[in-house]
């Protein structure tokens, strides 16, 4: 047997790691797809809404001073749970878009800050939250928040501008969507997402190796969507928020139209926004006693 020659020793050497190469190519091809599949599938939905069913307490809740029930028929013919808190009879009414985790019940102390500055309070549950009926989903936030809006206007009796819309984590895209759609006062956002791709790629590093358009929508891309807000705008990040950090809140300042305030918690997270603080309290009120004195008196 005549032994190989160095020259046929290099081409099988060249045609067995071509042969490799091609196998780890198909590997990362299949991997890639997998993982876009895996950001496109339930998992993902799953993952970014936590709600949770009443408990308990729901019942102590409906005694509380001043609070009203509402069932708000939404699209598919969802009931979406609401309670209005009103006791000083107010015309500027806040409504509340919630974060994607928990239900109503987790927001009364944002309605204790807003009633602190006299305005009045509309809490409402997305589909699938607390005792709303219907299925979560990303897609039906905004066509809830929607509903809760028209709502607030025809059935509770709020002039247009006469409403504030109030986000809260994924719930600012919500309230940016609604104020960039329908006449409101103003617009508040608390530690606000840039876009649920920017929030996913933070988290998960390996994530930003997908373009953010073959992530499912909505994005919640308040970055651009703030743009086409023409009301005054207030936020509040803190600067240990490590869910959403608050270079998202800056990217969006940044393209805020005029009026607008950009209020930095120090040591706050995402969960423990000191809202009974004098810091927030103080901007909260001013911001929201500024919208008022341009309501009409009658």
């Amino acid at each position: 047997m005549i032994p190989p020659t160095d020259k046929q020793l290099l081409v099988a050497t060249k045609l067995y790691w071509l042969k490799q190469l091609r196998i780890l190519a198909i590997f990362l091809v299949a991997a890639y797809g997998a993982l876009i599949l895996a950001v496109r599938s339930p998992l993902y939905e799953s993952i970014a809404l936590r709600p949770l069913p009443p408990d308990e307490y729901y019942e102590k809740a409906r005694h509380l001073p001043g609070l009203q029930e509402f069932f708000i028929i939404g699209n598919h013919d969802n009931r979406l749970h609401a309670w209005l808190f009103n006791p000083s009879n107010s015309k500027l009414l806040v409504i509340v878009h919630h974060g994607n985790a928990g239900n109503i019940l987790h927001r009364l102390y944002l309605t204790n800050a807003v009633m602190g500055c006299g305005a009045a309070v509309l809490l409402y549950d997305y589909r699938g939250y607390g005792k709303s009926s219907g299925k979560p989903s990303l897609a039906g936030l905004s066509d809830d928040g929607l509903s809760v809006y028209e709502f607030a206007r025809s059935k509770l009796g709020f002039a247009e501008h006469s409403i504030v819309n109030f986000g809260e984590s994924i719930g600012t895209g919500v309230a940016c969507q609604v104020a960039s759609m329908k006449p409101s006062a103003g617009l508040i956002l608390q530690s606000a997402v840039g876009s649920l791709p920017r929030v996913a790629q933070a988290g998960i590093t390996w994530l930003n190796i997908i373009p953010e358009p073959l992530f499912p929508a909505p994005h919640f891309d308040n970055v651009e969507q703030i743009k086409q807000v023409h009301v005054p705008v207030l936020m509040f990040h803190g600067t240990s928020d490590h869910v959403v950090p608050f270079e998202h809140s800056k990217l969006i300042f940044a393209n805020c139209n005029e009026p607008k305030q950009l209020i930095l918690v120090s040591q706050a997270g995402h969960n423990d926004m000191p809202c009974d603080s004098r810091e927030y309290r103080e901007a909260l009120c001013q911001f929201l006693n500024s919208l008022a004195r341009k309501l009409p008196l009658h």
